[in-house]
């Protein structure tokens, strides 16, 4: 059997110090969106006989950004999750504690039976 010893004020450091880092990811990627864009529109036209609006570095870059958001937007969302699922299961944890130890203390609190008391066995 498996034993827990969660330490809840540990639990939340950690998720305070994940979160912090995760929303500075989230600000890098939303940073990412707009420097791929400005990138793509500034990357050069092609010339010649078409009316191209578009580069090939510029395509090149818009095919890339349409493939690595969902990803990025993947991540982001997966690690939000987790801290939640941790934050969760710490606080279902201590609940559990909470009732164990409350249960505990109403059958201490119980008179005693007549069994304990060595009374008179059938």
């Amino acid at each position: 059997m498996s034993r827990w010893d969660i330490k809840p004020d540990g639990v939340r450091g950690v998720v305070a110090r994940t979160a912090e880092i995760a929303g500075k990811l989230a600000n890098q990627g939303n940073s990412y969106v707009g420097h791929v864009e400005s990138a793509a529109g500034n990357a050069g036209r092609l010339a010649g006989p078409c009316d191209a609006g578009e580069g090939l570095v510029g395509l090149a870059l818009k095919a890339y950004a349409n493939h690595a958001t969902p990803e990025l937007t993947y991540i982001a969302v997966r690690a939000k999750k987790s801290l939640q699922g941790a934050v969760d299961a710490t606080a279902a944890y201590v609940q559990g504690d909470t009732e164990m130890a409350a249960n505990t203390q109403r059958t201490a609190s119980q008179a005693p039976t007549p069994e304990e008391l060595g009374g008179p066995k059938k």
